[in-house]
């Protein structure tokens, strides 16, 4: 069977990244894993038990469930740690490898969510109104890249995140549980940036061909 030409695969590209999901970082947390520094309320809606993010190249979706229905009535914080390249540790001994300059904080009882940059206040802003919802056990932001200032990693897939629940604020002692525990993980980049580089290859042999003739 004879190979389609180069230049069909180029045209086919575009299309190609259309169609391409984002990739997902998906990490299961222990059910009732309280840290023990914690003194507020041992609730299960602040009991991580996963958390999912994806990049789809503009925007991060960060969710996270806990083990029961999240209480919008309650004083609850549900905190995105980022590291962007200039984290640190900043919680002592209870978690001293999830760095992070950066946070985004969700509130369960508006459903609202803000950026917090850490580095430059000044870039701080809130999410736009329905960028954060709560289904049952489960929360969900959508934080745009643009947001993000990078801080010495140049890629969002280099970026860390760490997802820490609140019983609301205060210092360190209203933090219940860290996901996935004492670690920060990356969200690959999506598929589609794999498919560019193959059409980018292929360019690059139509190229050498039109060379060689």
């Amino acid at each position: 069977m004879p190979r389609p030409p180069v230049r069909s695969v180029l045209l086919l590209a575009p299309f190609l990244l259309l169609g391409a999901p984002a990739a997902h970082a998906v990490y299961a947390d222990p059910v009732g894993d309280f840290i023990p520094s914690y003194i507020g309320p041992h609730v299960a809606d602040l009991d991580v038990v996963s958390v999912d993010a994806s990049f789809d190249g503009l925007n991060f979706t960060l969710t996270g469930t806990m083990a029961a229905p999240i209480d919008t009535s309650s004083t609850a914080l549900y905190v995105w740690g980022i590291d962007r390249g200039a984290g640190t540790a900043r919680f002592g001994p209870i978690a001293t490898n999830v760095t992070f300059d950066s946070v985004l904080v969700l509130t369960a009882a508006t459903g609202t969510g803000r950026f917090n940059d850490l580095i430059d206040p000044s870039k701080s802003q809130n999410l736009p109104v329905g960028d954060v919802t709560i289904s049952g056990a489960t929360i969900t932001a959508v934080l745009p890249n643009a947001f993000l200032t990078p801080e010495g990693r140049t890629s969002p897939a280099l970026y860390g995140f760490n997802l820490w629940p609140r019983s609301g604020a205060g210092g360190n002692v209203v933090i219940s549980d860290f996901a996935p525990d004492n670690a920060d993980f990356p969200v690959p980049e999506p598929v589609s940036f794999g498919l560019l580089g193959i059409g980018l290859a292929g360019l690059t042999l139509l190229r050498g061909r039109r060379k060689g003739s």
